[in-house]
């Protein structure tokens, strides 16, 4: 993860938001 965020201080909900806004913000680019 680009934040570094410590991903086992979040929960499965947090981490799969995480992702997902990652994920948009990539796909968008292209």
């Amino acid at each position: 993860m680009r934040q570094g965020v410590p991903l086992l201080h979040l929960s499965r909900k947090e981490k799969m938001t995480l992702y997902a806004v990652e994920n948009e913000g990539e796909d968008g680019n292209e």
